[in-house]
């Protein structure tokens, strides 16, 4: 007789129930065929009850209809799904017991992330692979097989996507679909939840990444676009405050614009550099002054907050801001409200967001207590680390790709080769500010010379505008012998000769003395064959050439040429 495996919450083995011609089970915690239609119930209905707190009172109907096994849901609150035995067709016909599980998702789930990892694109043209790679992971992770794929987009916009089942509509103006392998359980419904908010905050994320690239913020690193994704998840996120901390020139106020364009306020974006204003100042150009309050204020002053409102409020600087105004500064954040210069006990409100940044340890000044260490925590909140140029080698490259010589060919193709390898590996203590200038030393070269930089050039014209000029170029290391030219008996006998030489006897006889051919005689001479220098032992050795013709660090370069020297020079 046909059987249906009813699996419940809390319970490790299911309850077999047996399908008979001519019944409607009636499946629930307390069923009751009287509320049930009777167009519904086919021939007899026989109630069974199952002891389980998810399941509602009234929750499915099981009937055979001829060799089909037949089931519906009359309106459970927590849902039903099938899991169909192999080989068998979706009308479920045959007597094969079939798995019935009342309750929206698997007890068996494992435990993993509810939404995929965020994917690592460089662009639009690998963006929708790297959404495939984010999900086909997650998917796998969560022992679901499906097949995912890229598609082109079907119909005008993104409805046709949103309207089709399993299809999802990506930025980048393609359709994501996700195909699963085998019959639909319990977990896919929360999974295409899960799925449908992972797509929309990719798109957030990729349509932001675009929109700041169009504005001229160079986000071709890992380590930039890490840093533009938090602020733009901190905008979206409602916070009231957020903190940029990196090097001078690394990028900070672009992201504060970013940050105020994605609160989608309607109030301006104001910016105040805290080191261009002294104590007096600087309270009165935060906050306000009224006219008379100190000498010269002939009228009123309009406050950055004033102006800020309904906007945000950028403080380059902070590290600089005199002790004396950074309580009225904590005030104003913990409260939102203010006191302008000359208005004593008529406190103002403002509604702003501020963004404040620093390239001071700001941490370490609160415990050195040269910063108030109140201000820190309030502001600590969020905090979003800008790396410099030095972490970023990609972003050089894109920022030199933009920019156009008077020549209109990049700054990156009027590098010769070993030019840009140069460029690209440098430093850049000074960040976007000594990489501007650099760019327009270059437009200078390409005017005077007319053809591609060279790396002498482009070293001078790093070392013009760097506090650590580049290293000088590096002499051409020494060729090493081809490693059969290398007489290894003749090394033997001669470093056993210069030990006898020394030692007065013959061959080594003891492990220390043995320890003693190898470490002074026989290494320091194999040393200067694998790097040439036993062909001129007098010369002068340039130690890093020396090293990297062997690829061994300098000290142990240095210690095996000086053996060499002091024992075989000569």
């Amino acid at each position: 007789m046909p059987r249906v495996d009813v699996h419940v919450p809390g319970r490790d083995e299911p309850e077999k129930v047996q399908v008979s011609p001519g019944e409607t089970l009636l499946l629930g915690r307390d069923p009751d065929a009287t509320r049930v239609p009777r167009e519904l119930v086919r021939g007899r209905a026989v109630p069974h009850k199952l002891d389980a707190p998810t399941v509602s009172a009234n929750h499915i109907l099981v009937w055979r209809d001829g060799d089909d096994t037949c089931l519906e849901d009359v309106g459970s609150r927590h849902g039903s799904w099938l899991r169909l035995p192999a080989r068998v067709p979706v009308a479920v016909r045959g007597d094969a017991p079939l798995d019935l599980h009342l309750t929206a998702v698997s007890a068996s789930q494992p435990a993993v992330a509810r939404e995929p990892a965020d994917a690592e694109w460089s662009g639009r043209d690998d963006y929708g692979q790297a959404l495939v790679r984010a999900v086909e992971a997650w998917l796998q992770q969560r022992g679901l097989a499906a097949e995912v794929a890229l598609k082109p987009r079907r119909g005008k916009g993104r409805r046709a996507a949103e309207e089709a089942f399993g299809l999802m509509s990506l930025a980048s103006g393609e359709d994501l679909e996700v195909v699963p392998a085998h019959t639909l359980d319990g977990r896919w419904p929360e999974l295409w939840s899960a799925l449908y908010r992972y797509i929309g905050r990719q798109n957030v994320l990729y349509e932001a990444e675009e929109d700041a690239a169009q504005e001229g913020l160079i986000l071709s690193s890992r380590a930039g676009r890490a840093a533009h994704r938090q602020v733009v998840e901190a905008a979206l996120s409602g916070v009231r405050s957020l903190l940029l901390v990196g090097p001078s020139g690394s990028g900070k106020e672009g992201l504060a614009r970013c940050f105020h364009r994605h609160t989608g306020r309607s109030g301006p974006f104001v910016a105040r550099n805290c080191a261009m204003f002294s104590k007096e100042f600087l309270r009165s150009e935060l906050f306000g002054a009224e006219a008379g309050a100190f000498t010269g204020a002939t009228h009123r002053i309009v406050g950055a907050v004033d102006r800020a409102a309904g906007g945000t409020l950028f403080l380059d600087e902070l590290g600089e801001m005199p002790g004396e105004v950074q309580p009225m500064l904590l005030r104003f954040l913990d409260s939102g409200e203010y006191e302008p210069l000359g208005s004593y006990g008529q406190p103002k409100r403002a509604d702003l967001r501020i963004v404040c940044a620093t390239n001071k340890d700001l941490r370490g000044a609160a415990q050195a207590g040269e910063f108030r260490a109140d201000l820190w925590y309030r502001l600590s909140v969020s905090i979003v680390a800008v790396p410099p140029l030095a972490d970023r080698p990609e972003d050089v490259v894109a920022f030199l790709r933009l920019r156009k010589l008077p020549s209109e060919v990049s700054a990156w193709d009027a590098l010769a080769p070993d030019a840009q390898e140069l460029v690209a590996s440098h430093p850049f203590g000074g960040n976007f500010r000594e990489l501007g200038n650099l760019v327009d030393r270059l437009g200078r070269l390409g005017r005077i010379r007319g053809e591609r930089v060279t790396a002498a050039q482009a070293r001078d014209a790093l070392a013009q505008g760097s506090l650590e000029p580049p290293p000088k170029p590096r002499p051409p290391s020494a060729p090493a012998s081809e490693p059969g030219a290398i007489p290894w008996e003749e090394l033997s006998t001669e470093a056993v000769r210069a030990f006898a030489e020394d030692m007065d006897k013959g061959a080594p006889e003891t492990w220390d003395e043995v320890k003693a051919y190898i470490e002074k005689y026989l290494k320091p001479l194999i040393f200067a064959h694998l790097t040439g220098a036993a062909r001129n032992p007098s010369a002068k050795h340039d130690i890093r050439a020396l090293a990297d013709a062997v690829e061994s660090d300098r000290g142990t370069a240095q210690k095996q040429i000086d053996r060499f020297v002091e024992r075989f020079g000569s």
